[in-house]
C-alpha cells in the first residue's frame, strides 16, 4: 500500500527529477508549472499553493515516479524527510 504525501518538499522534486532524468524546464513542460516556481521551491522551500503540488506530482506520478513504498529490481531514493521514491517503469529519453 503506498502511503499518500501530505505535501511535496523540495528535496521530493530534486530526488524525483534526479531518478527521471528530467532537468527543471522538463518538469516545468510535464507539468505546465512555471519553471521559475520550480526552481525557487526547490531551492529555497516554501508550501506550493495546493494546485501547484496537484500538477507536479500529477506529472511525476505519470512519468512513473511512486511515493511511499519500494519496487524491487526498480531505481529508487530515500528522501532527507524518509520518503522513498521509486521510478516504476522506464520513460523515453
Amino acid at each position: 500500500m503506498i502511503r499518500p504525501v501530505r505535501r511535496l518538499e523540495p528535496d521530493h522534486l530534486v530526488t524525483a527529477r534526479f531518478l527521471l532524468g528530467w532537468s527543471s524546464r522538463e518538469l516545468s513542460e510535464a507539468s505546465h508549472v512555471a519553471e521559475s516556481t520550480i526552481r525557487r521551491f526547490e531551492s529555497r522551500g516554501g508550501r506550493l499553493h495546493q494546485r501547484t503540488d496537484h500538477d507536479l506530482r500529477r506529472a511525476l506520478e505519470d512519468a512513473g515516479i511512486v511515493f511511499g513504498e519500494g519496487e524491487p529490481g526498480n531505481p529508487h531514493h530515500q528522501c532527507a524527510d524518509g520518503l522513498l521514491l521509486t521510478l516504476v517503469r522506464d520513460t523515453p529519453t
